[in-house]
């Protein structure tokens, strides 16, 4: 018998919810009132079950909230459950080892012009932030400074997730697993989903040419055994992660980007190789549209989340193996990047 919207009584003492979860045992109801009862929380119930020796025992593991954890690279502060941490190398991205236990833990970054509602729309529809695709009804709600916390369905899958508006900047949050296991620990996961603390990176966006004349370099090696070393400009940040891929290359073998102090939407990527590629070939399988960055180069254009992007690049082949060197940034930026990005290709063509 119903008691709240979506909340239900049933005839053997269970309080449970719209997907048939329990959320707390019926201890009491009024005699004269139909539907009104007192339950205890099934986080109680929990509890109980753990310290008589029961927990082996359910169907699913419990996990515990842990300490707040800093990310500070990625901006991110907040309390994960004790099993899981971030093992992702990317700045943008942080994710938790599929081999951690049944939930994934995953968030994202990215700039769009889009409101939270749209983003919101993007994450559940499947194919822009993953496979997930939402089915049936979907429970969320906006809370105060620029938040949206939620959870849906998708067959057997389970989300819960939060979205963060820092201005151009929007973070998704997601737990992601078995529809057992994340019922049985929605409490936990929505309270490291309210404990989140999210700090904008996008600092100081580029707005004028990058001065070429005098600029400074530095030899970084590629982060793989064998690989060579590239030459990036000095005093930009340096993370893991790859040119696009492009259709019928194989996966490069070690790569490195570059970002101006601030400003992560523009980036330097390096691809590398120990095979000799046909660089022309290479090229031609990112784009039709050849590139202004000499023999074997390549341009392209495309959209994401709102924003137009540029991607112009450069296969080099020669005794380091095959070098890719790719140039994205947003359209509306990509003309104050360009000399420094011409000087960069210049520095890494072999002597």
């Amino acid at each position: 018998m119903s008691t709240f919207p979506g909340y239900y009584l049933t005839g053997d003492g269970g309080y449970v919810d719209e997907d048939g979860y329990v959320l707390g045992v019926v201890r009491l109801k009024l005699r004269d009132a139909d539907g009104i009862g007192f339950a205890i929380p099934i986080n109680a119930v929990k509890d109980f079950l753990a310290l008589s020796g029961y927990d082996q025992l359910l169907p699913v593991e419990r996990l515990k909230l842990g300490g707040e954890q800093t990310l500070r690279d990625k901006g991110l502060s907040l309390r994960l459950p004790e099993t899981l941490e971030d093992v992702s190398p990317m700045r943008l991205r942080a994710f938790s080892d599929p081999g951690q236990g049944a939930i994934l833990w995953t968030s994202d970054r990215v700039v769009t012009p889009w409101d939270l509602g749209s983003l919101e729309r993007a994450l559940l529809s499947g194919g822009t932030f993953g496979p997930f695709r939402a089915e049936g009804k979907t429970d969320s709600a906006s809370l105060a400074d620029g938040v949206v916390i939620g959870r849906a369905r998708s067959g057997e899958t389970q989300m819960v997730y939060a979205l963060f508006d820092r201005g151009a900047e929007k973070i998704l949050l997601r737990y992601e697993g078995p529809a057992d296991a994340v019922a049985f620990n929605r409490s936990v996961l929505m309270q490291s989903l309210e404990s989140v603390s999210a700090e904008p990176l996008l600092t100081s966006e580029v707005t004028r040419a990058l001065p070429v004349d005098g600029a400074r370099w530095e030899s970084r090696p590629l982060p793989a055994p064998s690989a060579p070393s590239i030459i990036t400009p000095a005093r930009f940040g340096v993370e893991i992660s790859a040119p696009f891929a492009c259709q019928g290359l194989p996966p490069v073998e070690s790569a490195l980007a570059a970002s101006p102090e601030g400003d992560f939407t523009v980036s330097l990527r390096v691809g590398w190789w120990a095979d000799l590629l046909d660089s022309s070939s290479a090229a031609a399988a990112c784009s039709q549209q050849t590139g202004g960055f000499g023999d074997a180069s390549y341009f392209y254009t495309f959209d994401w989340l709102g924003v137009r992007y540029v991607v112009e690049g450069v296969f080099i082949s020669d005794t380091r193996g095959t070098l890719q060197l790719e140039l994205v940034a947003p359209e509306s930026k990509q003309l104050f990047v360009r000399e420094l990005a011409l000087a960069w290709v210049s520095e890494n063509r072999a002597p």
